[in-house]
């Protein structure tokens, strides 16, 4: 059965893993607002936090685009960058945290692609 801490567990696991196919080493790390830590290869420190969906969903019965939902309630402002992990397609996107303003990111499901995760990858670590 999946619960909230094992959907979270698993959406770490796998940022990590895409960063590090990127080229950027993490370090999973348990203290408050961070969940991992990156390093470019050009050594510039990323703190990262992970958000996880397990699947998309119609956000009500008139809408017709399913949509991933990320709770960042209580991270408004946050200064480093969000993960955002889709893990039924296991692609993910980043989102700067200074960006975020309201309690959740909502994200079509058609936007989590390679293409837009090596995009959003690039762009947030300027690679």
């Amino acid at each position: 059965m999946r619960t909230k801490r094992s959907v979270g567990r698993q959406g770490e696991l796998l940022a990590a893993s895409i960063l590090e196919a990127h080229g950027i080493r993490t370090c999973h790390v348990d203290i408050e607002g961070d969940d991992l830590w990156a390093k470019t290869p050009s050594n510039v420190f990323y703190p990262v936090q992970v958000k996880s969906a397990s699947c998309a969903i119609l956000q009500s019965p008139h809408h017709t685009i399913p949509k991933y939902n990320f709770t960042v309630r209580g991270n408004i402002g946050y200064t480093g960058l969000f993960m955002l992990v889709a893990l039924d397609v296991r692609f993910a996107i980043i989102r700067l945290g200074t960006t975020v303003t309201g309690p959740s990111i909502k994200v079509k499901k058609e936007l989590f692609t390679e293409t837009t995760e090596k995009l959003s990858i690039t762009e947030a670590f300027e690679l």
